[in-house]
């Protein structure tokens, strides 16, 4: 079982949750979430808001989310769902 899982996503949405456009993953991407204890998505800037047609899950199924820039709108409503928020520096 991981202990911990880093995913990535086609959108990620603070009302949608975490999106993909590949169907096929969804169903790994799920047995993954529900077995590690904690999990993480990776989404650049350019994923936030986007919703893709195929729902991974709810944000409630994530520790964080982590991720280049984002705006203050997004990062209060991640943290109001609950998820630690950490940016990475591309310098």
């Amino acid at each position: 079982m991981p202990d911990l899982a880093f995913l990535g996503s086609g959108g990620l949405d603070a009302e949608a949750g975490l999106t993909d456009y590949y169907p096929d993953e969804i169903v790994s991407r799920r047995v993954v979430l529900r077995n590690a204890s904690r999990a993480y998505v990776m989404a650049d800037s350019s994923k936030h808001g986007r919703v893709a047609p195929f729902k991974v899950s709810d944000l409630d199924a994530f520790t964080g989310v982590i991720t280049d820039t984002i705006s203050t709108a997004m990062h209060d409503a991640l943290q109001r769902a609950g998820l630690d928020v950490l940016t990475a520096s591309t310098d």
